[in-house]
């Protein structure tokens, strides 16, 4: 008789519990010859070793500060940005009263670093008033890593007349906010004039001019704060994308805006919370597709609550070439007033899973004090957080920050945060990390004897970073057995738990070691009992609690499986291996020629059978590539295998021989799906033995889509009429004229990345633009160039990318045509002319079509002699009836000149009556006041009385 052992794993992972050595932090104080009423460490970047440290309110004007991190001391020295020429220019004009800020904003890479002063004040001439008056203009300033520092192009004269108001034309406010990409391009914003601007240089370093965003969809403009903050990432795919927010929005609604790298407005989200200053802080991160971090420092959900403020990570679908960001987590700050989501930064990835770190900035949390939230890649998904960071001594304490990229060389970015309201920075140590998984090797569990001894092999593999060089850790792995008739033993000790230490100094792939496991006790009746186990593991030590700093030393990554709980079944087959048979039936709801979109959900029953011998580790691995699955029974849960999701199946007890096991409904997400889907898949992997993979069995489902192709329409309109009657100073100036398609889905499907075909008239008293075609959605403007056409006789077909068309959604294609000046002769008169164009959706082999005319009505009107002369005369009439009326009216005559000049003379002569009148009372009245001083000397009171 043969004793068999059947084992089930359960593994969990670990929850990181800190990222830097808070112990070890380096302060580094303001200068002495600064004034404690500075702004020191408003705005912070790092390159080359040292920090860059604004100081916008210093002497007026601003300054910036090299802080050499290397040095003992900190050494500090002021930048050579022409602050002298800022100063002169403030002393210049008295009128200037205000600082320029310089250094609102500091930003840096390796190759440069651009600083800006966003209250720069200059006289600028008012064309309407004929004067000259002070206007606010942003400077900003690039120094090269290796060149000397210059004042970047400001916008252009073209550019800044893009505004609604005359004021703003003057003015921009360009500095606020800054942001370099990935491809060396610098992105200013200044939210602060008029409705906001933000312009981009493609090479910072040449001298070309900015390019201004200005292409926003009418039906989501833009109104306040645009350019309030500014990111960019690969939101959408490969390509770099740039975000914008408008916190203010829509009347207190933030708003972000989606830019492509044509500064095409491809896409927005917008708040649903009022007030929150959405849009505050953007961040890109890796998650690990793109993904957009959110601030929204002012949110609150309670009227008990106020500025407890937010994050939101904003993620595309993933595999679709979709424009459409969806929310996929928000975390809410801990404390009122705390103004969490302030400011965000990219920490990048530090353990090694392929997605960012983030640091989350309360600023004002704990009346002012402020604190750093730390989250790995995953936390921020699961609005967990690793670490909750504050120096005490510190006042606003995350207000500014930055990355030191790998100062210590352990291969993670160190943190640096900076307090203005204490004139102070931070500079925090991080730790690298290590991925442990642990794993159990077992023998051949169906041939061990009753009572036998056997061992097993505790193992678990490591993954190290690229730095550090050297490795310092320790970890502790325990090992335990809850059954009473089971004991363990290594090294001649047995017992029920073990535990050893294994270092991982010497940078070894894998570590094992032979654990003994004496089953004595057990009798032949006890075939079928379950033996469990539990192995674990830990570092010693945890590097975050030792008071140095060691770079050596490391942390265990949320990638880590440090727990094993293992299930063993003892029990008698015939041969050395209990050979089930199994086999599966299904049913599922979904119908053979399903219509994307027409059900929200659809359900999977599975029933497995065993023909064979008893099944102590049978388990079923379900596979929905397309599909997500959103509730499944007890016993099943969610597993990722490689870069696919799959639902794992066990049963709760062994399936024997001749036994049903019933897995009830799987419920999966349908709506899911969108046009890009021809076919639902199910794959069905079907084991004897989970833990080994034998006796594995495949089965599938494939259900074919159909798109719900009826339920687009296109409604045509054209601007200003279909019929329109060109005058002389059209056909002398040019005329322009629009052809609009609105493209409805009424239907069920959401449709993808959708392609037309417009077809235009290639003649010649039309003339098109490079990009006369845009598509507005209701968060985008993308314009259609005239770059992929083909020509064919009079006509020109262009294909364009409308994008997404979604349920109960619209999108409108506007065509401009234009008619340049004397493009029409003589020869064209009298006669109509028709201007075509035509649209046609392809839709995965079906096609939606729809096309408008406009008629030009080419009638000069000519007006005979004999009309013109009888008009003249008739007018003649007209203006001497009207002179005759006004004679006998007397309006032409003054027949009372002999009275008026009467009057005149009776006027003058009252006139001088008046005038002698006064003189003599004023005679009279100074002889009074004579005769009364010549009493008052005389006969006045003597001091006796």
């Amino acid at each position: 008789m043969s004793l068999s052992t059947i084992i089930f794993i359960l593994i969990q992972k670990v929850l990181v519990q800190g990222l830097f050595h808070e112990n070890s932090v380096h302060i580094i104080e303001r200068p002495s010859f600064l004034s404690e009423h500075s702004l020191y460490g408003y705005s912070i970047a790092y390159q080359g070793h040292s920090l860059i440290v604004s100081d916008p309110i210093g002497d007026g004007v601003g300054k910036i500060y090299l802080i050499d991190i290397d040095s003992p001391k900190n050494s500090t020295k002021v930048t050579n940005v022409p602050i002298e020429e800022l100063r002169r220019q403030k002393l210049a004009n008295r009128r200037i009263k205000h600082d320029f800020w310089l250094g609102a904003s500091v930003k840096a890479n390796e190759n440069f670093f651009v600083t800006c002063s966003p209250r720069y004040a200059e006289l600028k001439s008012i064309k309407v008033k004929g004067r000259r008056d002070l206007a606010t203009v942003g400077l900003c300033y690039l120094k090269p890593s290796n060149g000397t520092i210059r004042r970047l192009p400001v916008l252009t004269a073209s550019d800044r007349l893009r505004t609604e108001t005359r004021g703003a034309k003057l003015m921009d406010s360009f500095g606020w906010t800054t942001h370099i990409t990935s491809q060396n391009e610098l992105l200013v914003g200044g939210p602060a004039v008029s409705k906001g601007r933000v312009i981009k240089y493609e090479k910072p370093m040449s001298k070309d001019d900015p390019k201004l965003f200005e292409k926003i969809s009418h039906s989501n403009p833009v109104l306040y704060n645009f350019g309030y903050s500014i990111t960019s990432g690969t939101f959408f795919g490969k390509e770099i994308s740039y975000a914008v927010s408008s916190p203010f929005g829509n009347l207190g609604y933030g708003k972000v805006y989606f830019f492509n790298s044509k500064l095409d407005n491809i896409g927005a989200i917008n708040d649903i919370a009022y007030s929150s200053l959405f849009g505050a802080a953007l961040c890109s991160a890796m998650l690990p597709t793109g993904a957009l971090v959110v601030g929204a420092p002012l949110y609150t959900d309670s009227a008990t609550e106020y500025d407890v403020g937010a994050v939101y990570i904003y993620m595309a679908d993933t595999g679709v070439s979709s424009k459409e960001m969806f929310l996929k987590q928000k975390i809410k700050g801990k404390a009122n007033g705390g103004y969490f989501g302030n400011a965000i930064l990219n920490l990048g990835d530090m353990d090694g899973d392929s997605m960012d770190e983030i640091a989350i900035a309360a600023p004002y949390e704990d009346d002012g004090r402020g604190a750093i939230y730390i989250y790995t890649g995953k936390g921020l998904l699961e609005g967990r957080y690793s670490q909750r960071l504050h120096i005490d001594g510190f006042k606003y304490f995350g207000f500014s920050m930055t990355t030191v990229q790998d100062y210590n060389e352990n291969g993670c970015n160190e943190l640096a945060i900076s307090s203005p309201m204490s004139d102070k920075i931070a500079l925090v140590n991080s730790l690298a990390f290590i991925t442990v998984k642990l794993r159990a090797v077992f023998p051949n569990s169906q041939n061990i004897t009753l009572g036998k001894y056997f061992e097993f092999e505790s193992c678990f593999d490591v993954t190290y970073p690229e730095k550090p060089k050297d490795i310092e850790a320790d970890l502790i792995v325990s090992i335990e057995s809850s059954y009473s008739n089971v004991k363990l033993r290594r090294l001649g000790v047995e017992r029920s738990e073990l535990t050893y230490e294994q270092s991982v100094k010497s940078k070894e792939s894998s570590y094992c070691q032979s654990i003994g496991v004496i089953t004595s006790n057990i009798t032949e009746k006890e075939y079928n009992l379950v033996l469990a186990y539990k192995i674990s593991a830990k570092l010693k030590e945890n590097p975050l609690s030792l008071t140095e700093f060691d770079i050596s030393r490391v942390l265990l990554s949320e990638n880590s499986e440090l727990t094993i709980e293992n299930s063993v079944w003892t029990s008698v087959c015939v041969s050395d291996h209990c050979v089930p048979n199994l086999s599966l039936i299904k049913s599922c709801s979904i119908s053979t020629s399903y219509i994307i979109g027409s059900t929200n959900e659809e359900t999977l029953h599975l029933t497995i059978s065993n023909a064979g011998e008893n099944a102590y580790s049978a388990c079923v691995v379900v596979t929905i590539p397309k599909a997500r699955t959103i509730r499944y029974p007890k016993g099943c849960s969610l597993k990722q295998y490689t870069s696919k999701i799959s639902i794992l199946c066990k049963p709760e007890i062994l399936l024997e021989t001749g036994k049903q096991w019933i897995i009830p409904d799987i419920t999966i997400e349908t709506n899911y799906l969108t046009s890009l889907d021809d076919s639902l898949n199910i794959m069905y992997d079907l084991y004897d033995n989970c833990n080994d993979q034998s006796g594995h069995k495949s089965y599938a489902d494939s259900f074919p889509l159909t798109s719900d192709f009826d339920g687009i329409f296109i409604m045509g309109k054209t601007i200003p009429e279909e019929f329109v009657n060109l005058t002389t100073n059209d056909i002398q100036f040019g005329k322009t004229v629009e052809h609009h398609y609105t493209l409805y889905n009424n239907g069920t499907t959401n449709w993808i990345n959708v392609q037309s075909e417009i077809t235009l008239e290639n003649v010649t008293f039309v003339k098109y633009s490079e990009a006369p075609i845009t598509i507005n959605t209701g968060s985008s403007l993308i314009e259609c160039a005239m770059t992929d056409t083909k020509t064919n006789g009079n006509n020109i077909t262009m294909l364009c990318d409308i994008g997404d068309l979604r349920i109960n959604e619209k999108v409108v294609v506007v065509v401009s045509i234009e008619i340049p000046p004397e493009t029409i002769g003589a020869n064209d008169e009298n006669r109509n002319i028709t201007i075509s164009t035509s649209i046609n959706l392809l839709l995965k082999g079906q096609s939606k079509y729809s096309s408008l005319q406009t008629v030009l009505r080419l009638q000069r009107s000519e007006v005979p002699l004999w009309v013109i002369v009888i008009a003249s005369l008739i007018g003649l009439i007209l203006v001497c009836a009207v002179g005759y009326i006004l004679y006998k009216s007397g309006f032409l005559r003054r027949k009372n000149k002999q009275n008026l000049m009467a009057l005149k003379k009776s006027v003058y002569r009252q006139s001088m009556q008046r005038s002698a009148m006064r003189e003599s009372m004023r005679v009279t009245a100074t002889r009074k006041s004579t005769e009364d001083v010549k009493f008052l000397r005389t006969g006045g009171c003597s001091k006796s009385d």
